[in-house]
């Protein structure tokens, strides 16, 4: 769940199964700079009325891509260096701060230095592409940003004759992170492309020491964070 995030309600004859003894890990973030309310947090189930094996069960698949803002003309600081930013990452979330940000560009087959370039409209860019693992239909997609991000899109197949827009969101706002379901059928094959694009704007960064911005966990930091939600093909 992200902020704005509804209920999801699955199509008929879908769900996600839940076997005895499951755990349910419910994750929130708070923010560390003001006073927090007290958490009024709860989970609410709706259970299917059917036998289990009468449903699909959904499986959510991750779909990530390195995030490498740098700062921009002017921007001057200790953590402009990027090796200074992975160390206070380390510092604040341990090894997988840095691990992350790193990892990503293995993931994708990218470079920092492929990635860290701001356009003449001082933006950075990011993309990735991943295979389709089995044949699946598609059920619903999320993009997920942080609060320079200023544009998302997924795309099935992308530079083919096939290619299909799964999730396009020009103008990004933080508030719209919902579980889009898609129009119509849309069928996945086992060795397929989602690829994965996002878009930050650093002008949009608001801090007290100019720092780089990549992939982490905090609000001041950034995400390229998707997800698709698929059942099996009969």
């Amino acid at each position: 769940m992200g902020p704005g995030q509804l209920p999801t309600s699955y199509q008929d004859g879908t769900g996600q199964r839940l076997g005895a003894g499951d755990l349910l890990v419910v994750q929130v973030h708070y923010h560390a700079t003001h006073e927090t309310p007290a958490d009024q947090s709860s989970v609410s189930l709706e259970l299917g009325d059917g036998a289990p094996d009468d449903y699909l069960n959904v499986q959510t698949t991750t779909l990530l891509a390195p995030a490498e803002i740098p700062c921009g003309p002017g921007e001057v600081g200790p953590l402009c260096d990027r090796d200074a930013e992975l160390r206070e990452l380390f510092r604040l979330y341990g090894a997988e701060g840095p691990g992350i940000a790193n990892g990503l560009h293995l993931l994708c087959g990218t470079t920092v230095e492929e990635l860290a370039v701001l356009d003449d409209e001082n933006q950075a860019h990011s993309s990735c592409d991943h295979r389709v693992g089995d044949d699946a239909r598609l059920l619903a997609v999320l993009g997920h940003m942080h609060e320079i991000g200023v544009a998302f899109r997924m795309t099935l197949n992308p530079d083919t004759p096939e290619e299909t827009i799964l999730l396009d969101i020009p103008r990004w706002d933080f508030g719209w992170q919902f579980n889009y379901p898609v129009a119509g059928e849309v069928h996945l094959a086992r060795g397929d492309v989602i690829r994965v694009q996002c878009a930050w704007d650093r002008d949009l960064v608001v801090q007290e020491e100019p720092h780089y911005v990549t992939w982490a966990e905090g609000t001041e930091d950034e995400m390229s964070f998707s997800t698709i939600s698929t059942v099996p093909r009969r």
